[in-house]
């Protein structure tokens, strides 16, 4: 009975059995729950999908769980949103235009984020392999819902090579930035900055040479659809610091294709003869690179 309305043999998740299920995966096995329920009397009752899904989730203390909808939550161009906290998406849930399938979804998520589920991923059913593009793309096809903004600034690891390569390829390809190996990108991983929006990601590097009291700010790259975010802005603050901390006096930089950019930033134009020696020595005379200078 809810509110006044008997609803017979359709009934709500009361509890799971996640060790059951924990010692399935644990075997390596999929396990499949249905969407039926039964009472400590025996009764046998209909449960709704989400419902189920959200429960699971969180019992399992789950990092992601995914709902497939028939309409995702969009702006005001009609482009889907890629990311929402918990908060907005309850606010979305109520308001959007959203069939109430769409809207159930979302509620289920946003209670199962706020159940201790890390991030909920709403996808289409109408995106042929909605599923692998939401999880294996860097911008993704649904939208994820996480309890706080995921945005971090952080030094590079290891781990982040794989995607600073999908990243950097694209410049590279086009000649904005100079072709760097996997095998350099591990070997320098403690120069590069890493900044983290759910799975959109951004880098900058940044070499000191405590000998000339500078540092080089290089390969700056932002993933295309956020390139008026400011992220290329906040990593060069971060580099910014890192210099300061290191007590170095300047800045300088390399680019065939941002020199407006960099004077936005405070540098000012310089010739070849201004870098540190050592960096003399490498430069590229057939690329033609405009040198910036900065001091900090």
């Amino acid at each position: 009975m809810l509110k006044g309305t008997d609803f017979q043999y359709t009934g709500t998740v009361r509890k799971v059995d996640a060790a059951a299920i924990a010692r399935r995966l644990d075997a390596g096995e999929v396990v499949l729950v249905p969407h039926i329920g039964y009472s400590p009397t025996g009764e046998v009752f209909n449960l709704a999908w989400e419902d189920i899904a959200e429960n699971v989730a969180v019992s399992l203390k789950a990092d992601k769980l995914l709902l497939y909808t028939d309409r995702l939550p969009a702006n005001r161009k009609g482009e889907v949103l890629g990311e929402a906290t918990a908060r907005e998406a309850e606010t979305l849930a109520k308001k959007a235009p959203l069939t109430p399938q769409s809207a159930r979804a979302i509620e289920h998520a946003v209670r199962a984020v706020g159940g201790g589920v890390a991030r909920a991923h709403v996808i289409t059913r109408g995106v042929r392999g909605a599923l692998l593009l939401e999880l294996f793309t860097r911008t993704g096809v649904g939208t994820m819902i996480t309890a706080d903004a995921v945005e971090k600034l952080r030094p590079a690891r290891i781990e982040d090579v794989r995607g600073m390569l999908e990243l950097i390829e694209p410049l590279e390809a086009d000649g904005t930035l100079v072709k760097r190996s996997r095998e350099l990108l591990e070997a320098e991983i403690g120069n590069f900055w890493w900044w983290i929006t759910t799975a959109r990601s951004s880098a900058a590097r940044a070499v000191s040479d405590p000998r000339d009291k500078s540092a080089e700010f290089a390969c700056l790259a932002v993933a295309g659809e956020y390139r008026d975010a400011g992220y290329g802005e906040r990593l060069l603050k971060a580099c910014e610091e890192r210099a300061k901390a290191l007590r170095l006096r300047r800045l300088f930089a390399l680019t065939t294709s941002a020199a407006h950019w960099f004077l936005e930033q405070g540098f000012r134009a310089a010739d070849v003869a201004a870098l540190p020696q050592r960096r003399q020595a490498l430069y590229n005379w057939r690329r033609g690179s405009k040198v910036f200078l900065k001091r900090i």
